[in-house]
C-alpha cells in the first residue's frame, strides 16, 4: 500500500514537472521553426542573386565577345598616349590577322614563298581599307612632275565627330581646299589639323558628317606597330601609292635596319627593304599584321640607295603625329647635329650633349648665338645628351616661347661655356 502510494506521488510530481515547462516547450518550437524559415528565405535569395550573377555574367561575356569579333573589322580601339588624347579620342585599328597565326615565313622554298605572298595579299587588301588618296577639290594639279601620281594618306585616329588622316606633302598643307577619296570611292572634304616642316608630315581631319553610316561602318582605323621588332629579313608590305598607282600592295623584306639621318632639330630612323624603289611613290610600310611602322621616304637616297623602297620608323614620329593631330603648332629651333659620342667626346673633351653641325641661316638658334662646332649641353637646365632629347624639348613649346640653351664652345685651346636665350618660331 505504501509502495502505491510512493508510485502515486512520483507520477503526480512528474505531471506537475511536465506541465511546469510545457509553456517553455511551446515557446521554443515557434522560434526554431522561425530560425527554419529565415534559413530557407536566406537560401532561396542567394539562389536569386547567383542566377542574377549568372545572366549578367553571360551578358558581359557576350558583349566582350562581340567587341572581340569586331576586331577584326578594326572595331577595336586602342589610346596611344593618355597624355594627349581627350575624351572619345581614340588611336585604333583591329588586327588584320590573329595574334596566334604563324607569321614565319619559308623562302627556301617555292610553296613557301607562294605561302607568303597570299598571306601578304590578304593583309594587304585589308589594309587597303584605311588607305584614301588625297587631292585638291578644285582638280588642280598641285603635284611637281607627273599627271598620274596621287598622294596617299592614312585613316590613323576617329573620334566621335572627326576621322584623322596622316599623309606627307608640303603642297598638301598650302591647298586651300582638300579632297579626301576612301577605299568605297566615297569623297569628303578635309580641313588641315597640323603640318611639320620639317618633314613634311600633314594630318587632317574629315568631319563624319559628310559621310553616312553605311560608309563609315566600312572604313578601318589603322594601327601602329612596334618598330622594334623590325629586323633584318623580317616580312614588311608596301601600301598606299609605292610605284605610283594608288592602292597597291608590294610585299618584301627588310634588308637594313641600322639606318638613320639628321633633320632639322631632330633626327629619322630609316629602314631599307627589297621593294622595288619608285622615285613617285608614296605612301606606307605596314607589318604582317597590317600595323603601321613606316612612311615612305625617297628624300634620304643617299642613304637608303636609291634602287629599294626605303621608309622613316614610326617610332619617333608618333609623339609629333599625336600633337598634329591635336592643332598643336609645331616649333623651330634651326640645328643640325650628331650625339657626342666615344669617338666625339675624344677630340672634344665632352662626354655628352649634341655637337651642331650646321646652323639655319636666319633661324631661331642662329639669331641667338648658337655656331656650328658649339655642344648643347642643356636646355631650360634640363641636361641634353642627344638629338631625340632636343626634339622631344621642342615638342612641349609653342612658338613665341623662350628658352635657355647652354653650350660649350672651344676658343683656341680654352673651352667655355655660353649662356643663350632664344625666342622660337
Amino acid at each position: 500500500m505504501l509502495k502505491g502510494k510512493t508510485i502515486f506521488k512520483r507520477n503526480t510530481r512528474d505531471k506537475e514537472e511536465n506541465e511546469k515547462y510545457q509553456f517553455m516547450r511551446e515557446q521554443i518550437r515557434p522560434q526554431r521553426k522561425r530560425a527554419f524559415v529565415k534559413y530557407i528565405k536566406k537560401l532561396v535569395s542567394i539562389m536569386i542573386l547567383a542566377v542574377v550573377f549568372g545572366v549578367l555574367s553571360s551578358a558581359a561575356f557576350l558583349a566582350v565577345q562581340k567587341v572581340l569579333a569586331e576586331d577584326l573589322n578594326g572595331g577595336v580601339e586602342e589610346t596611344l598616349s593618355q597624355n594627349t588624347a581627350g575624351a572619345g579620342d581614340s588611336f585604333a585599328g583591329g588586327q588584320i590577322l590573329d595574334e596566334k597565326e604563324d607569321l614565319s615565313v619559308d623562302f627556301e622554298t617555292l610553296e613557301g614563298y607562294q605561302a607568303f605572298w597570299e598571306k601578304a595579299s590578304v593583309v594587304g587588301k585589308r589594309c587597303n581599307q584605311y588607305i584614301v588618296s588625297v587631292e585638291s577639290a578644285d582638280g588642280s594639279r598641285w603635284f611637281e612632275e607627273t599627271d598620274n601620281t596621287l598622294q596617299s594618306g592614312a585613316v590613323f585616329r576617329e573620334t566621335d565627330k572627326n576621322y584623322y588622316i596622316l599623309t606627307f606633302s608640303q603642297e598638301i598643307a598650302d591647298l586651300e581646299s582638300i579632297e579626301v577619296t576612301f577605299w568605297n570611292g566615297t569623297t569628303a572634304n578635309a580641313k588641315l589639323a597640323g603640318k611639320d616642316n620639317t618633314l613634311g608630315i600633314v594630318v587632317l581631319s574629315v568631319e563624319k558628317v559628310q559621310l553616312s553610316e553605311e560608309d563609315r561602318e566600312t572604313i578601318r582605323i589603322a594601327k601602329f606597330g612596334q618598330e622594334s621588332n623590325l629586323k633584318l629579313s623580317t616580312p614588311v608590305i608596301a601600301l598606299g601609292n609605292p610605284n605610283g598607282v594608288l592602292r597597291s600592295v608590294m610585299p618584301g623584306n627588310v634588308v637594313n635596319d641600322d639606318l638613320c639621318a639628321g633633320i632639322i632639330d631632330g633626327k629619322v630612323d630609316l629602314y631599307s627593304s627589297n621593294i622595288g624603289y619608285c622615285e613617285d611613290g608614296n605612301g606606307f610600310v605596314a607589318d604582317m599584321r597590317g600595323r603601321l611602322v613606316g612612311i615612305i621616304t625617297t628624300s634620304f637616297t643617299e642613304i637608303t640607295g636609291d634602287s629599294n623602297c626605303a621608309f622613316i620608323g614610326m617610332s619617333r614620329l608618333r609623339t609629333l603625329i599625336h600633337q598634329l593631330a591635336n592643332g598643336k603648332e609645331m616649333v623651330y629651333l634651326g640645328i643640325k647635329g650628331c650625339d657626342v659620342n666615344r669617338k666625339v667626346n675624344e677630340n672634344l673633351g665632352t662626354d655628352s650633349g649634341v655637337y651642331v653641325t650646321d646652323v639655319i641661316s636666319r633661324s631661331p638658334a642662329y639669331q641667338g648665338g648658337i655656331r656650328v662646332a658649339d655642344i648643347i649641353t642643356q636646355i631650360d637646365k634640363k641636361d641634353i645628351e642627344n638629338l631625340q632629347e632636343i626634339r622631344e624639348c621642342l615638342l612641349s613649346h609653342k612658338p613665341g616661347d623662350e628658352i635657355v640653351i647652354y653650350v660649350t664652345r672651344n676658343t683656341g685651346e680654352r673651352q667655355i661655356e655660353k649662356r643663350m636665350k632664344i625666342i622660337l618660331k
